[in-house]
C-alpha cells in the first residue's frame, strides 16, 4: 500500500520534473548550437585573420612597390632632365655643325674656284711646255742635220749662207713647216737679210735686191725622199727597190760571200744563204744615221789627209772586195760620195734576227 502509494506520488510530480528536463535539455541544446555558432564565429574570426594578415602583406607588398615606382619615377624624371640637357646639347652642335658645314661649303666653292683657276694655269704651262718642247726638238732637229744640211743663195752661182746663218734659217723653216712664220732676218756675210720660204727667196734688207734661195742636204743622189720630208724625219724611211738588176746584185753579193760548210762549222746555218733567193729589198734612208756616218767618214778621210797616210787596198781580195764583186757593190753602192774617196770603205754583210731589224734601221748598230 506504501509502494503504491509512492508511485502514486511520484507520478503525480513525475511530469513537473520531466518537464524541466526537457527545458533543461533544450536549453542546452541551445547552448550547444550558440555553442557551433560561437565556434563558427571563431572559425571565421581566424579566417578574417589570415585573410587580414594577407591584406596585411599585400598593402606592404603595394607600399613596396609604389616605393620602387617612385624611386623609378624619381630616376625617370632625373633621366628626362638629363635627355632635355642632352638635347638642348645635341641642338647646340647641330646648330654649331650647320654653320661649320656653311663655312666649309664656301670654303669649297672657294677651293673649288682655286682649283679651277690652277687647272687652267696648269694647262697653260702644259700648253707652254709642250710648246716649248716643239721648239726644243725643233732645235734639236735642226742642230742634228745642220751638218748635213746647207743652205744657198744665188749669187753668178750658189753660195752659202755659212755654219751659223744656216743654223738659224733650219731652225725657222722646220717652225715654217710646222704651220709657223714664213719669214726670217739674219745677218750672213755681215749682210741684213729678209729670207721667204713662201717663195724662197732672200732680199737685202739695205738695198731691196731679192735673190733665190735654197736647200741642198747632203745625202747620197739614189735617195728619193724629198728634203723637207728628210729634214722633218722621225726615225726612217723604208723605200722599195724594185729595180731587178739591183735585186739580182744584192742576191749574187749574198750567195757568193756566205760561209761554206766547213768540218769546223757543221752546226753553222750560214751555208744556206748559199741558197737564198731575194723577192724583196727596202732601202734605209735614215737622215740622222747618214750624218753620223758621213760625218764619221769625213773626220776618217780629213785624218788620214793630215797625217799624210795613204791607204791600200787589203789582200788577198775576197768577199765583197773581191773583183768579180766590184760591179754588184757599186749597183747596190750608187755613186760614191767625194768625200769618202780616201777613207777604204769596204763592204761586210752580216745577217741579223727580224726584232732587230726596225731597231737598227732607225738607231745603227750603237744606238
Amino acid at each position: 500500500g506504501a509502494g503504491d502509494g509512492a508511485a502514486a506520488a511520484a507520478g503525480a510530480a513525475g511530469p513537473t520534473l520531466w518537464d524541466a528536463c526537457k527545458a533543461h535539455a533544450q536549453e542546452l541544446s541551445g547552448l550547444c548550437a550558440g555553442c557551433v555558432e560561437l565556434e563558427d564565429v571563431r572559425s571565421q574570426c581566424r579566417a578574417q585573420s589570415v585573410y587580414k594578415k594577407h591584406l596585411e602583406e599585400r598593402i606592404a607588398d603595394s607600399m613596396s612597390r609604389q616605393h620602387d615606382l617612385e624611386q623609378r619615377c624619381t630616376a625617370l624624371e632625373q633621366d628626362i632632365k638629363k635627355s632635355f640637357a642632352l638635347r638642348s646639347q645635341l641642338e647646340a652642335t647641330i646648330y654649331g655643325l650647320q654653320q661649320t658645314i656653311g663655312k666649309c661649303a664656301k670654303q669649297k666653292k672657294d677651293w673649288v674656284d682655286k682649283c679651277r683657276a690652277l687647272s687652267r694655269e696648269l694647262d697653260a704651262q702644259k700648253e707652254m711646255c709642250a710648246n716649248l718642247q716643239q721648239n726644243c726638238e725643233r732645235v734639236c732637229e735642226a742642230a742634228s742635220v745642220s751638218t748635213a744640211v746647207d743652205w744657198q743663195f744665188e749669187d753668178s752661182g750658189w753660195h752659202s749662207f755659212g755654219k751659223d746663218a744656216t743654223l738659224t734659217m733650219q731652225q725657222a723653216y722646220l717652225q715654217f713647216l710646222a704651220g709657223g712664220a714664213g719669214t726670217v732676218e739674219l745677218k750672213s756675210g755681215g749682210v741684213h737679210r729678209r729670207v721667204f720660204f713662201h717663195d724662197m727667196t732672200q732680199v737685202n734688207v739695205s738695198t731691196g735686191k731679192s735673190r733665190p734661195v735654197r736647200m741642198r742636204v747632203g745625202v747620197p743622189p739614189n735617195w728619193t725622199q724629198a728634203p723637207e720630208k728628210l729634214i722633218q724625219q722621225r726615225g726612217f724611211s723604208k723605200v722599195n727597190i724594185g729595180d731587178p738588176a739591183l735585186l739580182n746584185a744584192a742576191q749574187v753579193l749574198i750567195q757568193r760571200t756566205s760561209h761554206k760548210a766547213t768540218p769546223g762549222h757543221l752546226r753553222s746555218r750560214c751555208p744556206l744563204t748559199r741558197q737564198v733567193r731575194i723577192l724583196a729589198m727596202h732601202r734605209v734612208e735614215n737622215l740622222s744615221l747618214w750624218q753620223r756616218y758621213r760625218d764619221r767618214a769625213c773626220q776618217l778621210g780629213e785624218e788620214c789627209t793630215r797625217r799624210g797616210i795613204s791607204l791600200k787596198h787589203i789582200e788577198p781580195l775576197m768577199g765583197t772586195m773581191a773583183p768579180d764583186m766590184k760591179k754588184y757593190v757599186e749597183a747596190l753602192s750608187g755613186l760614191a760620195m767625194p768625200e769618202f774617196a780616201n777613207v777604204n770603205e769596204m763592204w761586210l754583210l752580216h745577217g741579223t734576227s727580224s726584232e732587230s731589224v726596225a731597231q737598227i734601221a732607225e738607231s745603227g748598230f750603237d744606238p
